[in-house]
């Protein structure tokens, strides 16, 4: 399916509006690459304008999808990000992908729609970022390195060359994975750990060097 962001401007549909919506929305208005047209929250009650855009509750049911509209979820947990996007059952297609304009992406990277890379971070070269992911401010990560959807890569992470980051992990800041890494899926690594030996699906590690506890 071909990708909404190729062509013209597109209008954008944020949903959440936290803090982290916060910051996706400084940088659409860095980039313009996007008109921001409504927002979504389940912190309203009902629908209200202010200044041009249209703040409502979260649908919570299938959302018709529309040619000239991109959807973003811009929330920082990765399983309330997975749970949205299950209900609003979007394809792939109808996100957007969004880049700050000081990040560095390599042309043989790819960054897939729904994710989010944030100033200063690095994406080198044969690395692919999968669906509604973030790699936040400052975070490197190097050259072969395959992140599966709905993961975060907190601010200041490295991960070095050949790691594998399965679905719904989470690196906290700080941290350090050696070359040859690989993460289970919905596994917590805390923040200013040093990753030497791979970790299994499910579990929290922390330390320097990481331990599972």
């Amino acid at each position: 399916m071909k990708n909404k962001e190729v062509g013209k401007i597109k209008q954008l549909i944020i949903i959440g509006n936290g803090g982290h919506s916060r910051v996706v929305q400084s940088i659409i208005k860095q980039t313009n690459s996007y008109q921001l047209l409504e927002i979504w929250d389940d912190n309203y009650e009902e629908e209200i304008i202010d200044v041009g855009i249209r703040y409502k509750p979260i649908p919570k049911k299938n959302v018709a999808s529309a040619d000239s509209v991109c959807y973003f979820i811009a929330i920082g947990d990765n399983l309330i990000r997975s749970k949205i996007a299950n209900q609003l059952q979007l394809s792939t297609a109808d996100y957007a992908t969004i880049i700050h304009p000081q990040a560095i992406v390599d042309k043989q990277a790819i960054v897939k729609t729904g994710s989010l890379i944030m100033a200063n971070a690095v994406v080198q070269t044969n690395s692919i970022i999968g669906h509604h992911s973030i790699v936040n401010t400052s975070a490197v990560v190097e050259h072969d390195t395959m992140i599966g959807d709905f993961v975060h890569v907190a601010p200041n992470v490295t991960l070095t060359g050949n790691c594998h980051l399965s679905k719904h992990v989470f690196i906290g800041a700080g941290s350090v994975l050696i070359p040859n890494i690989s993460i289970g899926e919905h596994t917590v690594i805390g923040a200013g750990s040093v990753v030497i030996r791979s970790i299994p699906s499910n579990v929290t590690a922390y330390g320097n060097p990481a331990r599972i506890v």
